[in-house]
């Protein structure tokens, strides 16, 4: 009997683990940024919805802002909800105010610096946010991901838990607590390491939030884990046959890797709809705006 309850209570200890994750990362925070450095006109775009979508390159304001951020109020004035370029002139200093989902932080100059990465992918934000470990000790992470270019892609997440409530499909992440990621790295024993040392950890993370250009890597490995039972060799050749067609400087009419049959145990065949003479991979990465989440829905 007593084996069963502590079954059970460690069980409510997962979910209310699992809950509080989810509300701390679903949660509106009102931030105050205060820039005291030079800012050049029209270095922000904001959608409709006063969505931060794009930051020039090589900005200071990637040091306090994070795409999908919403901008508020910009130097003690109310923003009305429209698409504009801000700040409309070149500032000294800059007051401004946000709203953040969840406790996400820009990734620090330095930190980004280590991290090798020759640009920022447009569209897709940079952010470091905490991973805490699971209170059951038995369980990993729960995230199926692949390991590329120093880095690893999120590949899928399992329900309820500590995984699926931090990351997002699509989700890449570039470092721990600071630290790059060797060639060889295996995120499960980085992330264990690291629990032995302290229950929360903190990763830097690319994701995906708006229709940008396309992150080949990326969607190429979505791809390809959707076709489950297609080794990804077989995904790349498809792919590098095709995108060789395109000529340089022309449009990306869209084609979609098709399968043959659903996901089972079937192996699927992967063809390219033949109906287009040049290929785009079109990605299977959802955009999310405002780092939105997708939370189960309960009842």
């Amino acid at each position: 009997m007593t084996g069963k309850l502590d079954t059970a209570l460690l069980k409510k200890k997962e979910q209310a683990q699992y809950l509080a994750i989810i509300k701390e990362n679903t949660k509106e925070n009102i931030i105050t940024v205060k820039v005291n450095e030079t800012v050049d006109a029209n270095t922000v775009t904001l959608n409709n919805d006063l969505v931060i979508e794009h930051i020039e390159p090589n900005s200071c304001l990637f040091d306090y802002l994070v795409l999908g951020d919403k901008l508020i109020e910009d130097s003690g004035k109310k923003l009305p909800n429209e698409a504009v370029c801000l700040p409309t002139q070149r500032v000294n200093q800059w007051n401004i105010k946000i709203v953040r989902l969840g406790s996400y932080t820009p990734i620090p100059k330095n930190r980004f610096k280590n991290i090798g990465l020759e640009c920022r992918d447009p569209g897709s934000a940079y952010f470091c946010i905490n991973v805490q470990k699971p209170v059951n000790e038995k369980n990993e992470l729960g995230v199926t991901c692949y390991g590329s270019q120093n880095s690893f892609f999120i590949l899928a997440t399992e329900p309820d838990t500590v995984g699926e409530a931090t990351f997002l499909e699509g989700d890449r992440i570039l470092d721990i607590d600071g630290e790059k990621f060797g060639s060889s790295a295996q995120l499960n024993e980085l992330l264990e390491k690291g629990f032995q040392k302290c229950s929360s950890l903190n990763c830097a993370i690319e994701r995906a939030i708006s229709k940008g250009p396309l992150n080949r890597l990326r969607d190429l490995l979505m791809t390809w884990h959707s076709f489950r039972s297609v080794p990804l060799t077989d995904v790349v050749d498809v792919v590098d046959k095709e995108t060789k067609s395109i000529k340089k400087g022309k449009g990306y009419p869209k084609s979609i890797l098709k399968k043959d049959e659903p996901r089972g145990n079937t192996k699927a065949k992967i063809k390219i709809a033949k109906e287009f003479k040049k290929f785009e991979l079109q990605s299977l990465v959802p955009n999310y705006t405002l780092l939105e989440r997708l939370t189960k829905k309960t009842g």
